[in-house]
This record gives C-alpha cells, structure tokens and sequence, in this order.
C-alpha cells in the first residue's frame, strides 16, 4: 500500500513546536552562531518526517542545510570577539565616574569580564603615564566644535600609537586609558543650556555649587573620552594580533580640585576648565 504525506490547512496555520523550542535555542553573538549539534538537528529531522506535514519538514530541512552548509559553526567553539559594555559608579569624593569597557577575547570569559569593574574609591594618578598634552574648555562649555573635535583627534593620536600600535608583539594586551575632568570656580547658573543638561543627566531636579561643578568637569572629561574611544575604534583590526585584549576607559570628574597641587590658579583660570590624560599597560 502506498503511504502520502498531507497536511490539512489547520495544520499550516503554524510552525511545530519542535521547531519554535529549536529556534528559541539558537544564539546569536558576534561573529558566531551556535546551535546544539548538527547530530541532533538530524535527529529531530528523522522524528518529524513520521510526525509532521511536509510543509514543516521542508522547512526544518531548509534551517539545517542553512546552519550547516555555509561554514556556520555548528558546534559551541570559544573564538574571540569583540564586546563593550559600560559601568557607572562615584569616586572617593561622591563626583561621577564611568568605565568603558573594550574586550577582544574568548566568548567563555565574557561573563567574568562584564559582571563586574572593580576600581578603588580614589584613583592615584601618579601610577599612570601623565599624556603631554590636555583638553582646555571655555566657560560653560564641555563640548568641542567640529573644528576643535578634528585637532583633538590629531593630539590624541600618539596616545592610541603608543598604547596599541606598539604593543603589537604581545599575546596579551591589559590596558587603562585615565581621563580626568576639572573645574573652575565659574558661577553656577541655572538659566544656561549646561545647567538643564547636567540636572537631566544628573538625574536632579536642582544642583547645588559642588555638584554642579562635580558634573560639570566629568562631561568635560567624557568628552575628551570620546574622541579617545572614536581613535580607538580605527585600531580594531590591529586587535586581531593579540590572543586577549582588555582596555578601560575610566572617565572621572574630580570637581573643583586643583589639576596640579602644587600649582596656583586663580578662581576663574582656563587652566582649571581642563581634561586631563593618564595611560598604562599592565602586565
């Protein structure tokens, strides 16, 4: 006797719930597809073809030959990628501070990378390599034009040279860029763009002098952060040398305290309105 396969159109109305439960298992993560097993993608094949109507089959059938015949991965591996993520916090002083995160490295090690940063309450900037060269702002102002974005990017250029374009002949590169905002003793005012800004970033319907100038000097250090961060980007590819990567980007506003200690400025001084750049390679 001869057997067919047919299916009613109820039947069509939806994908088996083998199907969708095999969909729901597939991950997508950069660079990478993972799946069970092509053995059990088989397997549940076998098992359909005496369950289901030709129209899933051929479908399933369509999805293996997909995820297994156009060097996808088919089994779990541990390659590299790439993957960043941001962590918020205070320092010692309760000013903000943030923490960019860039990692090249095995998928498995992820999960411990991005839990947690763990930065002590005060950062000692004399551990760091002081960078020549600062970012200087107008008064109530944290932003570069374009003009002044574009020259940034050229003075920070050697930085980025020297941190990854010459470390190239390691296997494994651990790495923390310092970003250090400051402030003058500018009045706070409450009726420029600036102060409705940083009360929304804030999160606070009002600030008070010191927060003010807390938040004022850490957009001003996160600024200078950014270009940083855009020059970092035009060096992934040099990445790929290394076997582990992990870069910090630590932005921090340190306020009203002076830049240098042993330096005197005056209350309203541009050499206060700065960010400035600390660096090292650990390990």
């Amino acid at each position: 006797m001869k057997t067919s396969i047919t299916s009613s159109p109820k039947e069509q109305i939806g994908l088996p719930s083998q199907f969708r439960q095999l969909r729901s298992r597939i991950a997508f993560v950069p660079n990478q597809v993972f799946i069970s097993s092509t053995e059990n993608l088989q397997r549940k094949g076998t098992k359909l073809l005496q369950t289901k109507p030709a129209k899933h089959l051929l479908v399933y059938w369509m999805l293996l030959f997909l995820l297994t015949g156009n060097t996808i991965l088919a089994q779990p591996t541990n390659k590299n990628i790439f993957y960043q993520k941001v962590f918020k916090s205070v320092n010692a002083q309760a000013c903000p501070r943030q923490v960019q995160r860039y990692a090249y490295c095995p998928s498995d090690q992820m999960t411990t990378l991005f839990k947690e940063v763990e930065m002590p309450a005060f950062i000692d900037q004399k551990k760091y390599k002081k960078f020549s060269k600062a970012s200087i702002f107008p008064q109530n102002l944290f932003e570069f034009s374009e003009e002044r974005r574009k020259l940034a990017k050229q003075v920070f250029q050697p930085l980025l040279d020297s941190l990854v374009g010459k470390q190239v002949m390691r296997d494994t590169l651990r790495a923390e860029i310092l970003i250090l905002g400051y402030s003058d003793l500018t009045p706070r005012m409450e009726d420029i763009i600036a102060y409705d800004y940083l009360c929304r970033l804030s999160r606070k319907s009002f600030l008070d002098q010191k927060s003010f100038q807390d938040w004022f000097s850490f957009v001003r250090a996160r600024e200078t952060g950014s270009v940083i961060m855009e020059l970092f980007d035009q060096y992934k590819s040099l990445l790929l040398n290394f076997e582990f990567v992990v870069l910090d980007i630590i932005i921090e506003g340190r306020g009203i305290e002076k830049p240098e200690s042993d330096r005197t400025y005056s209350d309203i001084d541009d050499k206060r309105r700065i960010a400035k750049v600390y660096w090292r390679v650990n390990g």
